[in-house]
């Protein structure tokens, strides 16, 4: 199966929520301070951004921001706006996105991300006087390899699915 027959079969909205579940749970846990794990809902939001840029859009990206604004009791708001930076990033590259391969893909979901925390961090430098630092380019690296992860298990689980099947024509009573 090609990668654009892949990208063709649209998922289904139970896969989507689902998959925001488990990324929520993943975030939520409480990881070590000294252990960068990756940022799983914007990973998400940037997969389902590229392969469903109709489907996604800036309101599910800013309520779980919210979520997660209000869950690591940051300045209300700053999540919610990296990830519709970020959303709105996927779906302005989507196109161009899904010519290249994993790695390809990895390396555009690296800018991006290196961008949108800047965003970021800017705002935190006028918010509370925390300045940039190169922890930055750890989750920048950090969440390109979740990019890759998440890339790989979704299309796998696309693949599985059964192909959509066309509309019946109309029957004609006469």
């Amino acid at each position: 199966m090609t990668l654009r027959e892949t990208l063709a079969r649209e998922p289904s909205r139970r896969l989507l929520v689902y998959s925001f579940l488990v990324a929520l749970l993943f975030n939520l846990w409480p990881w070590p301070h000294q252990f960068p794990a990756p940022d799983l809902v914007a990973v998400l939001l940037v997969f389902w951004s590229v392969q469903t840029p109709r489907r996604m859009g800036m309101t599910v990206a800013w309520l779980l921001g919210l979520v997660m604004d209000a869950h690591q009791g940051v300045l209300l708001g700053e999540h919610a706006l990296i990830y519709c930076l970020l959303t709105y990033g996927a779906i302005a590259l989507h196109r161009r996105m899904t010519g290249f391969g994993p790695a390809g893909q990895a390396l555009h979901v690296a800018g991006l991300f290196l961008v949108v925390l800047i965003v970021g961090g800017v705002v935190n430098w006028f918010a509370d006087s925390t300045p940039l630092t190169l922890w930055i380019l750890v989750e920048t690296i950090v969440n390109a390899l979740g990019w890759l992860l998440v890339h790989r298990l979704l299309l796998t689980i696309l693949k599985r699915r059964p192909a959509s099947r066309p509309a019946r024509p109309a029957k004609i009573v006469s």
